[in-house]
């Protein structure tokens, strides 16, 4: 958070969006018997006033798997690619290219789906739709 808005606090705020109302409440489970924990203090946790509709993944997640051009589709490439475009944090980068293949084969694990993997998932689509492949990976946390 910007200094301006925690001037006096001595904490932070964030906020988690989950796909269903089921993975909020294994959160929120867990949070209650076993604490969350972020820098060794342990976090309040509730659930947000602001209730929305339950969004359907349609099979997408926070996972890409990119297939092309190992000049293009390797982590720094696409790294570089995607910094020129967006901020995001990366949870893991799997490259399952075999050395001195010419086809690359990355899975890019995003912080988040909304905001980082879905405009990566554009980006891709918009600019190099026509020199590689991807599709929606199996998110591990879900």
């Amino acid at each position: 958070m910007s200094p301006q808005l925690t001037q006096g606090w001595a904490t932070s705020a964030a906020r988690v969006t989950f796909f269903s109302p089921q993975a909020a409440q294994i959160v929120m489970q867990h949070a209650r018997t076993k604490g969350v924990f972020v820098g060794g203090k342990r976090v309040f946790v509730n659930m947000d006033r602001n209730a929305v509709e339950p969004q359907a993944s349609n099979g997408r997640s926070r996972v890409l798997l990119i297939r092309g051009h190992s000049s293009i589709v390797n982590p720094a490439s696409l790294r570089a690619f995607f910094e020129r475009r967006f901020r995001f944090q990366t949870e893991a980068v799997v490259d399952y290219t075999p050395p001195g293949s010419f086809f690359g084969n990355v899975e890019w694990r995003f912080g988040s789906y909304c905001m980082q993997a879905e405009l990566a998932h554009q980006y891709l689509q918009q600019e190099l739709g026509n020199l590689v492949s991807f599709e929606w990976g199996t998110d591990t946390c879900v």
